[in-house]
């Protein structure tokens, strides 16, 4: 859920900055994590137990998006743009983390936080009538 407001300059040119969290609702657990080990026994976790593993169970994120269109005929349009995403993660319990029910006991980081930063690009093309 979140909010990305958009400026559209001169009509082909458009750039928006916005920001919003993620709720993750479960987790499907396939084999060797590699900072973590393996989750032994566990293959899914349910929305329950990820409140229980991480001190806040939402993702806060950034956004920011730019397109540029281009008339190649009267009613074909082409979309090229891009956008750049940073999610700032949730961090974990560490003293729950480390109970056997997860199979992690040895668990040793004295905080463990998940984030990232993605880079899209992407091309459309558009059909319609002329404006």
């Amino acid at each position: 859920m979140g909010l990305i407001p958009i400026l559209n300059f001169y009509n082909n040119l458009s750039l928006g900055i916005g920001a919003g969290v993620m709720f993750p609702l479960s987790v499907d657990i396939d084999g060797y994590w590699y900072f973590m080990g393996y989750y032994k026994g566990v293959e899914k976790l349910s929305f329950n137990d990820i409140k229980k593993l991480y001190k806040f169970p939402v993702m806060p994120y950034v956004k920011v998006s730019g397109e540029r269109y281009f008339n190649l005929s009267d009613i074909i349009d082409m979309i090229v743009g891009g956008i750049i995403s940073y999610n700032f993660g949730m961090s974990c319990e560490k003293d729950i983390l480390s109970k056997a029910i997860y199979g992690l006991s040895s668990f040793s980081y004295e905080s463990y936080k998940f984030s990232d930063i993605t880079l899209e690009i992407f091309i459309a093309v558009g059909f319609g009538l002329p404006k």
